[in-house]
């Protein structure tokens, strides 16, 4: 039976699916700079290449109206954990390679665009599953797992990197970090086809993919011209159940707010404990 088909408690997935949020996260902004600097890659292209693979945590709300349109926020949660884990995997595996940087790299690009495409879809399927009270329960939980994620990754991973290194050295440590980081993604993927609820269906309201595209920046260029006026703030966000998305205003009006929420993250997240209002 799936999570559609029964009741399942927000214990069993908020903890969880914002575990999974951190934690690409934290890996590609800050766990990457010490691994590359600790296999010699020398700062300038360490700065330079990190800087510019972050850079889908700032863009993702030109894309994230077009995931309210195309399949359930369920898969696209499932999808990323997926291809997240499996994109660390294949980054561990790239470690030993004589000329490792470039590939590593473009992996850990996959993995952040990955990343930032899962944050829109897990709080898409927050705000669309729970109740106002229930979001307002469940506020803590989101901050702190994002924030044990933040831990583990900065402090667990990086210590097991250290200490591995003196018994099987620098390579073999961090492709054992980066696997297991890769594991963890790809299992709790697995774990949320199970316990995850859908987030409603996908709306679907473009005729074609480059109607999709038009809405999309419609809609993108109309909440940054409300969030500049402070007409909407990432903290306005309302529940929306299937029933209500199908109506197209709501649909319209979901858009928004997931924009507005979406371009709040990056800054917000790796700095302090998420709060988000109901």
């Amino acid at each position: 039976m799936s999570a559609n088909s029964r009741k399942v408690s927000p214990l069993a997935w908020v903890p969880t699916v914002y575990f999974a949020m951190g934690l690409p996260f934290i890996i590609v902004n800050m766990v990457a700079t010490l691994m590359f600097r600790g296999l010699g890659i020398d700062d300038a292209r360490i700065t330079l290449w990190t800087s510019l693979i972050i850079l889908p945590w700032s863009l993702k709300p030109f894309w994230s109206p077009l995931m309210e349109m195309f399949r359930t926020k369920k898969f696209w949660v499932v999808a990323t954990q997926l291809v997240s884990g499996l994109g660390l995997a294949l980054v561990a595996l790239s470690l030993p390679l004589p000329n490792f940087f470039p590939y590593a790299i473009a992996l850990m690009a996959v993995v952040a665009f990955s990343g930032a495409t899962h944050d829109i879809a897990t709080d898409g399927v927050y705000i669309t599953e729970l109740s106002k009270d229930l979001q307002a329960k469940f506020i803590g939980w989101q901050g702190a797992f994002y924030n044990i994620a933040k831990v583990f990754a900065m402090g667990g991973l990086v210590y097991l990197a250290g200490a591995l290194k003196d018994h099987v050295g620098i390579v073999q440590a961090w492709m054992t970090v980066m696997g297991l980081c890769g594991g963890i993604l790809f299992l709790l993927g697995l774990y949320h086809i199970r316990m995850l609820p859908s987030g409603g269906a996908a709306t679907a309201h473009a005729d074609s993919f480059g109607g999709a595209m038009r809405e999309t920046n419609a809609s993108f260029w109309s909440s940054s011209r409300r969030n500049t006026s402070g007409s909407i703030s990432p903290s306005s966000s309302s529940t929306a159940s299937p029933k209500v998305w199908s109506s197209r205003s709501c649909r319209c009006s979901s858009t928004l707010r997931s924009i507005s929420r979406a371009w709040a993250l990056p800054n917000s997240r790796s700095d302090s404990i998420t709060v988000r209002s109901a």
